[in-house]
C-alpha cells in the first residue's frame, strides 16, 4: 500500500476501536487461546500507529505486498515510484479479467507468474478476454484497465466508474 494524499491516515472507527497495527497478525487463529466462550482472546502484543510513527505507512524501493496475478507490473516489479491511483485501476481491471474470464491477468505457476508479472506479459490475458463471449465494450475495458503501461490506463478508479456506467449504459440499450 502507498498513501498518495496528505490528509489523515489514520481515523477512528465507531465500534470503539482505536486504529491499531498487529504485529501478529490474525490469520492464524489456531495459535491464540481461545477465551470461557470458546473466542479468540486478544492478542498481547498490539502496537498502536499513529501518522508520527516514523516508516509506518511506507512501502520501502523493491518492496512487493500483493497477490501477482493482480499486480500491475510496476508494482510487481518493487518500482514504488511509479505505484499510484492507475495500478489500482490495473487491478480492478484484473478483477474484471477473472469475472469474464475465470482467470486472472497473470498465471502459471510461480516462476511464470511472477515473470509474467513483472514484465506486464498479459497476450494471455487478452486472448481470454477476445474469447470469453462478453460485450466488446466490455471486454475493451478490461484490456484498458490491465494496459502494461501506467499513461495507458484511467487515471483513476473514478473515471474508471464513469466509463464502467456508460459500458453498462449501452450494453441495456442494446438488450432493450
Amino acid at each position: 500500500a502507498k498513501i498518495l494524499d496528505s490528509g489523515p491516515v489514520v481515523v477512528n472507527v465507531s465500534d470503539g476501536f482505536e486504529p491499531v497495527e498487529k504485529s501478529a497478525y490474525l490469520s492464524d487463529w489456531k495459535d491464540i487461546p481461545p477465551s470461557a466462550d470458546g473466542t479468540p482472546t486478544a492478542l498481547t502484543d498490539v502496537v498502536a500507529v499513529t501518522p508520527e510513527t516514523p516508516g509506518a505507512f511506507q512501502t520501502s524501493a523493491g518492496e512487493i505486498f500483493g497477490t501477482l496475478g493482480y499486480m500491475a507490473p510496476e508494482q510487481a516489479r518493487g518500482d514504488v515510484e511509479r505505484v499510484d491511483r492507475r495500478s489500482d485501476v490495473f487491478s480492478l481491471g484484473a478483477i474484471l479479467c477473472e469475472i469474464l474470464t475465470g482467470q486472472p491477468p497473470f498465471f502459471g505457476p510461480p516462476e511464470t507468474l511472477r515473470i509474467h508479472a513483472r514484465d506486464g506479459k498479459l497476450l494471455g490475458a487478452y486472448l481470454l478476454l477476445d474469447r470469453c463471449g462478453a460485450d466488446p465494450s466490455l471486454v475493451l475495458l478490461a484490456k484498458q484497465c490491465l494496459a502494461a503501461e501506467p499513461d495507458a490506463r484511467p487515471a483513476d478508479a473514478g473515471i474508471l466508474a464513469q466509463m464502467l456506467a456508460r459500458c453498462l449504459d449501452n450494453l441495456q440499450t442494446k438488450n432493450q
